[in-house]
């Protein structure tokens, strides 16, 4: 699923930041209220991050529900 911020409402309320994850370029959106983080399981194999597929959980909200792939595993940081 792409997310095209050009065509979201109150884009002003999104906070986009620059930084680097495994020393490649990326920007994504920072959420101060969220519990969990979530990332396409195409970007996480291609900024090289471990997948746990033995960990998933339950998800659900506006677009109905589902399960997630797994869990990223071991230690990565941001930069910016």
């Amino acid at each position: 699923m792409d997310i095209d911020i050009t065509h979201l409402k109150n884009t002003k309320d999104l906070l986009a930041l620059d930084g680097k994850v495994n020393g490649i370029a990326i920007q994504c959106l920072a959420d101060t209220c969220a519990n969990a983080s979530f990332i396409q399981r195409e970007a996480a194999e291609e900024l090289g991050l471990d997948i746990d597929k033995s960990i998933t959980h339950n998800i659900s909200g506006a677009p109905g529900t589902g399960r997630t792939y797994g869990m990223i595993k071991g230690e990565s940081h941001v930069t910016s």
